[in-house]
């Protein structure tokens, strides 16, 4: 049985048979099937897809459009009925067609590595979570700027940096600091304002027996800050640094593990679509914070507007942080 192979780490890229689908050339068409392959398995309502792709169409017009998109896409690809359960107002992408999706595959080998490691068998876990890394070719559907894609997005890419944290943790338990350093080197490309990542890394050509690589990882940090954030690297780090100008290669502390992979920010709420300039203005609040730099940060707007919502979820993200926060109400 021919199978569909399903690429959306870094691009969108359909191979049906082995040869490519090169008739889904527009955007709309990829990311409506990206949305509904995402959501396999759910049955989604028909009025939701249309005013989700076509918000400023009338209901008539976005239904039309949604119509007319499942036909066009059958026209360049018959087969797609093989993955489509439509009924009369929700459409579903099969669960049991014959297809295979990076992105499925990738979250399958994190979960294989979690409870490999929860059964204290690293070697496993550490080709395990190679093989995952290996998948992230880039972040999911990378040409596609529509609100839906910012929290499974993120989801993913977090999963991505919690499996490089632990592979570069992993490696440096077995003593093996090469293959520590190089997955902390792909973390911070990934991610270049994660101070602990700086620390890791630091500690890491330390114990590599590297003190000169060691103090361009700070001046790297202390660059990256100050670009993005304007902001000096956290005191802890600098005092590390400065020991080690002075010699001391102790400065830095033991090896410690990792926290667990954190939960986006930008949640799959309905109750929070169209909001992505405000998180991500919290985002920015909250790194210059987490760098030292304390602030005030005020969100107004009329009431049912989503403001307590927004709060509540950088509540709920900084406390997976493991830090200490609270919260109140005044009336």
């Amino acid at each position: 049985m021919p199978t569909l192979d399903i690429r959306f780490f870094g691009e969108c890229r359909f191979i049906y048979d082995g040869e490519p689908v090169t008739g889904l050339q527009t955007k709309r068409m990829r990311t409506l099937l990206g949305y509904l392959i995402l959501h396999a398995g759910q049955q989604i309502a028909a009025t939701h897809l249309a005013f989700l792709f076509w918000p400023d169409s009338t209901e008539k017009q976005a239904r039309t459009n949604l119509r007319r998109a499942f036909y066009n896409v059958r026209q360049v690809f018959p087969p797609i009925e093989e993955f489509l359960d439509r009924g009369d107002h929700t459409v579903c992408w099969r669960t049991d067609g014959a297809y295979t999706l990076d992105v499925a595959a990738f979250e399958a080998d994190i979960a294989q590595a979690r409870a490999q490691m929860d059964v204290h068998a690293p070697d496993a876990a550490r080709a395990t979570l190679a093989a995952a890394v290996a998948r992230y070719q880039g972040d999911v559907l990378p040409d596609c700027y529509d609100d839906w894609i910012a929290a499974p997005r993120e989801r993913l890419r977090q999963e991505c940096l919690y499996a490089l944290e632990q592979l570069t943790q992993l490696h440096a338990e077995a003593g093996d600091y090469a293959a520590a350093i190089r997955y902390g080197e792909i973390l911070l490309r990934k991610d270049a304002l994660r101070e602990r990542s700086y620390h890791t890394l630091m500690q890491l050509y330390l114990q590599d027996g590297d003190r000169p690589a060691a103090l361009r990882v700070y001046h790297a940090c202390a660059s990256e800050l100050a670009r993005e954030l304007g902001v000096e690297p956290a005191a802890e780090l600098t005092e590390i640094y400065n020991r080690l100008l002075a010699g001391d290669d102790t400065a830095t502390q033991s090896f410690t593990a990792p926290p667990k992979a954190l939960a986006p920010l930008e949640p799959e709420r309905e109750d929070l679509v169209g909001r992505k300039a405000e998180r991500q203005t919290l985002m920015a609040a909250w790194r210059r914070a987490a760098a030292g730099r304390a602030g005030v940060v005020l969100i107004r707007g009329e009431a049912g507007m989503g403001k307590t919502r927004l709060a509540e979820e950088l509540y709920r993200w900084v406390n997976q942080l493991g830090i200490a926060a609270a919260h109140t109400r005044a009336y």
